[in-house]
């Protein structure tokens, strides 16, 4: 997975990761589905904690939260050592719709971060473009719904147009 979000805070000493990959898309349902998980990492020792209720949070501007670690109090409790996970939360699939024409633009991730009593309120953001173009091709009404024309298949994690072949005269030959 990919740390596309990554907060260090001290006092008490802990990083947190909003991670995001792409993990499919569906030609049909015309959307990219990309996994989240939210992970907290001590990085100090283990008398590292927060006795405060505290929430860790993942959203996608315009698409909504998809992830609440929290809240819980103690948010940070001690014990934890030094480099090792606090948690891992996931994985979130989130379905991330595409326009008519199979293309998508740029997605804004946000990770918010509230505990400390109110000492810590931040959200932050990066921007997530792993969106290639979901293929679209003529279509044709059959018994009232518009359904594709071509097929597709996935060659290698790449959507190509399928081969197709038409019998002509009695001999099949293949169309472009």
């Amino acid at each position: 997975m990919t740390d596309y979000i990554g907060v260090a805070k001290t006092s008490p000493s802990t990083s947190f990761y909003l991670e995001a990959d792409r993990i499919d898309q569906s030609i049909a349902g015309n959307f990219t589905t990309v996994r989240f998980y939210l992970r907290c990492v001590n990085t100090g020792n283990t008398s590292s904690f927060s006795s405060y209720t505290g929430q860790q949070i993942g959203s996608i501007d315009g698409i909504g939260t998809f992830a609440t670690h929290g809240p819980v109090a103690p948010f940070l409790p001690s014990g934890v050592a030094g480099g090792a996970t606090r948690w891992r939360d996931g994985p979130y699939d989130v379905n991330i719709p595409h326009n008519a024409d199979g293309t998508r633009g740029a997605i804004t991730l946000r990770q918010g971060l509230y505990y400390d009593g109110g000492g810590v309120a931040q959200d932050n953001t990066a921007g997530f473009n792993d969106f290639p173009r979901i293929p679209r091709g003529p279509k044709v009404e059959v018994a009232g719904v518009w359904q594709q024309s071509i097929s597709y298949v996935e060659v290698a994690g790449v959507w190509q147009t399928a081969l197709m072949s038409a019998e002509v005269a009695g001999v099949w030959k293949g169309i472009a």
